[in-house]
């Protein structure tokens, strides 16, 4: 018996997969669009002129967004519109991979054709997408996935990110495209929002259904001629709401909590906000838990606006999420990270596209608008379960950030990793301690050996065993002051409690700034560290391990463990563009069941820095005339400039 990811198939042929010209007829709402023609060819004739005189466009049109693109967008999209012209694939080609077939038949890829038609007004690119829409329409019956009980078509993300690019490419080719082109076109939106209405009449967690309610609301305020439009929109709104309502903490993180699905339900949910406030007279972008989704970007941005690569995730730009949403919640916040993190040049494009609000022009806007960093510093996340340390907000500062949270369900495949209490480390404007994120496409063949797994991550592993953390983490205390914020938690997961405290002390004056991470097991043995870099590893003494490049960090722990060191990959987040690259594993082996150890950050060379070990379970460093201790739930400083104590 076929388990279905989804509901049971459900694209009727006649009313989803193929509707005729008499079909589209049929749906049309005679209150709504005059088609007072005889005969069905006529009428389809006449809606077409409809279109073209009195449709919607969507919101921003691709043309206005298009016309703000400047040199480096433009040679873009000349490169992916020359990939594209050339992929002769066919689009029941298994052998594409079994989540990249379904990635194909998004038609995203496509896009750039109608983008380059923009530009140069030349229609050999019009005609290469309307090509390649041909053979996707003609083939679409005959499309067999490897995914069981998943139609390649027929599901939520394939018809929810497909059917926009259909839009898109009827609203740009218009009447340059052929007459059989547009209908087909019509044909495909009209039964697209038939399916997604009819899949989701219920509530579902998780990203898809978010994806399809906004593609679902979009088409019902672009499209009101069909009579189906206002359900499509109800249906649409309902999603929406209960997501907003039951998917999404009241931090304002995405109950999945991958940092990229999250930007994916920001975009999608920006999307259906700008459709809703110029068709349906809905403020869809001033709701708060919207709101309050841009603001999680915020506490999460690395000081130069980098998301961490928690979970699935590629990586994710805070910037360009913040823009748009500033068009709503006018946060001098969003334009203080923005400004800090973008090109001028990249905020004027996405400006550009974003139509006026209230008469106001966004440039406008956005240019009168007040600009100020974030008050916060340090973040616990309590529904995201994540924790933020940092020393400040501007370019250049040290943050880090710690993973409390569960292993996350999802209707096909968990988007969550097999680690928690793992951490990563920011600093001087470079990752200093990653992860591996998610790899390009899920058809990787490490993808649950590698990324996924536990010893892709910063934290502990126990050999031969995988942990369970249906319930993530427990914290035992988080807390945020002038000298440092810390978080202490714990978790049973791997059969054997593991408790960790992490310190992010701040730089004051000629002192830097560091991290101390101080990690418990309950049992003997047979338990290792993990730390990864984006250099290799040189140990210079017996407790101290240095990066070879930099920027980099000073390692000083504990002991005298056992050291080996390995090479993974990941994706790396730069202003040019993420790129692939080595990951290197420091991975030690503790002497008991403790191990304490000292992170120091540097831009160019390592510091000096001196530390013992005066009494178990403290660990003195000497920075000069100034001495830090911690231990025993505190942590002091002793010199010059005082002597403040922290306890928990």
């Amino acid at each position: 018996m076929t388990r279905y990811v989804e509901k049971a198939p459900h694209a009727d042929a006649d009313r989803i997969r193929h509707v005729t010209e008499a079909g589209l007829v049929a749906a049309l709402d005679p209150d709504v669009v005059d088609i007072a023609a005889a005969g069905t060819g006529a009428e389809v004739d006449a809606f077409l002129a409809h279109l073209v005189t009195a449709g919607r466009r969507p919101v921003p049109a691709l043309a206005d967004v298009v016309a703000g693109y400047g040199a480096d967008e433009r040679a873009r999209v000349e490169k992916a519109a020359d990939t594209a012209t050339a992929e002769r694939r066919a689009f029941t080609d298994r052998g594409i991979g079994r989540s990249a077939l379904y990635g194909f038949h998004y038609l995203l890829w496509t896009r750039p054709l109608l983008e380059r038609y923009l530009l140069s007004g030349e229609e050999r690119w019009l005609r290469r997408w309307e090509e390649i829409f041909l053979r996707w329409h003609g083939s679409r019956d005959d499309v067999r996935g490897d995914w069981p009980g998943l139609d390649v078509v027929w599901y939520t993300l394939g018809v929810g990110v497909r059917t926009p690019v259909l839009v898109t490419a009827l609203d740009v080719g218009g009447t340059a495209l052929g007459r059989d082109t547009r209908v087909r076109l019509l044909c495909s939106i009209l039964g697209g929002a038939r399916w997604l209405a009819d899949e989701h009449d219920t509530f579902r967690p998780g990203n898809w259904q978010v994806v399809g309610a906004c593609t679902l609301l979009c088409l019902g305020a672009l499209f009101p001629e069909f009579t189906e439009s206002a359900g499509w929109v109800s249906t649409g709104r309902a999603r929406i709401g209960e997501h907003l309502d039951r998917d999404v903490h009241a931090d304002g993180g995405h109950h999945e909590r991958s940092p990229g699905y999250h930007r994916l339900c920001v975009d999608v949910l920006h999307q259906a906000a700008l459709h809703a406030e110029r068709y349906l007279d809905w403020s869809l972008g001033t709701d708060q838990r919207l709101v309050a989704m841009c603001d999680w970007l915020v506490a999460m941005a690395t000081p130069e606006g980098w998301l961490p690569p928690f979970q699935d995730t590629a990586q994710v730009a805070a910037g360009p999420l913040l823009v748009v949403g500033h068009r709503w919640a006018r946060r001098p916040e969003y334009k203080a990270l923005a400004t800090a993190t973008m090109q001028a040049s990249s905020i004027e494009q996405i400006l550009a596209g974003l139509p006026a609000r209230d008469g106001v022009p966004a440039e406008r806007t956005w240019a009168e608008s007040p600009t100020a960093e974030a008050n916060e510093l340090g973040t616990w996340l309590a529904g995201s379960r994540y924790f933020v340390g940092r020393s400040g907000r501007r370019p250049g500062s040290l943050y880090a950030a710690m993973n409390c949270g569960p292993h996350v369900p999802h209707e096909l495949e968990s988007h969550s990793h097999r680690a928690c209490l793992d951490l990563v480390l920011w600093g001087h404007g470079r990752p200093l301690a990653w992860e591996a994120g998610g790899p390009d496409s899920y058809d990787d063949p490490d993808y649950h050996d590698w990324f996924q797994a536990s010893r892709a991550h910063s934290t502990v592993l126990f050999a031969g065993r995988s942990p369970r953390i249906d319930d993530g983490a427990t914290v035992d205390a988080v807390a945020f002051h002038p000298e440092l914020d810390l978080i202490v938690a714990h978790h049973d997961g791997w059969g054997a409690r593991h408790r960790r405290t992490l310190l992010a002390v701040r730089p004051s004056g000629p002192l830097p700034g560091y991290w101390l991470v101080h990690d418990e097991v309950a049992a003997d043995g047979g338990w290792r560290w993990l730390l990864h870099g984006r250099s290799t590893w040189h140990r210079p003494g017996p407790a101290t391990f240095v990066s070879t490049e930099a920027p980099g960090l000073l390692v000083h722990v504990t002991g005298t463990p056992e050291a080996r060191t390995s090479v993974g990959r990941a994706a790396y987040p730069d202003p040019a563009g993420p790129y692939w690259g080595d990951l290197h594993a420091l991975e030690l082996a503790p002497c008991g069941r403790t191990l304490t150890a000292l992170l120091v950050p540097f831009a160019t060379t390592p510091p000096e820095v001196t530390t013992t070990e005066p009494d178990q379970g403290v660990l003195r460093v000497d920075w000069g005339d100034t001495t830090d201790e911690v231990g025993r739930r505190q942590w002091s400083r002793t010199g010059a400039g005082g002597s403040p104590t922290v306890r928990w």
